[in-house]
């Protein structure tokens, strides 16, 4: 298992909320994308909308849409019209979104600086899905976040996101950072800055955070889990929820009305 930690780029603020500038270097979209199944997406011929939560500089938002839109193009081969594939990625470092924004030429993906757990980010992601009609998005990822919500904000504030974003779908695709991360991440904070996360030493949910995290998902939110894929080399793996209650049929639309949102 690989250790990065001696080469992200450390500042106090990205120790503290995992914002690395260079963190796709070391965690390469590839070593994901490859572990993820073509036919774990749910294509009923409808357009899929969907929500990266701490999408970083986007880099891995971009590679999810190409899996998704190249699965949806085999499986409709032989259709007239072919549903298309949004993605809304969403962080809270506004660096990292200029970035996104300034390296991003599809016009099916969107970036914004959001805080998920703000009133003002929830109205965000609400204004980006009245774009499509909706209430909800088809798929929600979170990859690698979890850890940075519970360090900062607690227990409640970790089980308040994980109601949050199981509530904005009807697939959840979550990699949550295992308790060995969370002493690392101690660790590059005191090194960084000298400082500590004040909430750490109050934790509850701490050697078994990955099976509370599930249990949270499937006894409090009512997901199922379908898939664990292999662990990726630096040591994560990536689960896969789905609720049984399915969207409602919903027209396309015009990607024209995105780039007002």
């Amino acid at each position: 298992m690989e250790n990065v930690d001696d080469n992200l780029n450390l500042d106090g603020r990205s120790a503290r909320y995992g914002n690395f500038t260079n963190y796709y270097e070391f965690h390469p979209t590839e070593f994901r994308i490859k572990l993820i199944p073509n036919n774990v997406w749910d294509l009923g011929g409808n357009d899929i909308v969907c929500l990266d939560v701490g999408c970083n500089s986007g880099k891995l938002a971009q590679a999810l849409h190409q899996h998704i839109s190249s699965t949806i193009a085999f499986t409709f081969k032989n259709k007239k019209d072919v549903p298309k594939c949004y993605i809304l990625g969403v962080d809270v470092s506004q660096e990292l979104i200029d970035k996104a924004v300034e390296t991003n030429n599809n016009p099916y993906i969107t970036f914004k600086t959001v805080d998920v757990c703000s009133k003002s980010g929830k109205n965000v992601i609400n204004q980006y899905l009245s774009c499509f009609n909706r209430t909800s998005f088809d798929i929600v990822f979170c990859f690698s976040v979890t850890m940075w919500i519970h360090l900062n904000y607690g227990d409640e504030a970790l089980k308040e996101f994980l109601l949050y974003v199981s509530n904005q779908t009807d697939m959840l695709v979550l990699e949550p950072q295992p308790w060995r991360c969370y002493l690392r991440a101690v660790r590059r904070l005191k090194r960084a800055e000298n400082g500590t996360f004040e909430k750490f030493s109050k934790l509850k949910m701490r050697l078994s955070i990955e099976d509370d995290i599930e249990n949270i998902l499937i006894e409090e939110c009512k997901f199922n889990q379908v898939l664990k894929t292999e662990e990726t080399p630096w040591g994560r793996i990536i689960t896969f929820y789905k609720r049984k209650k399915k969207h409602k049929q919903i027209n396309k639309i015009n990607p024209m009305r995105v780039d007002h949102c």
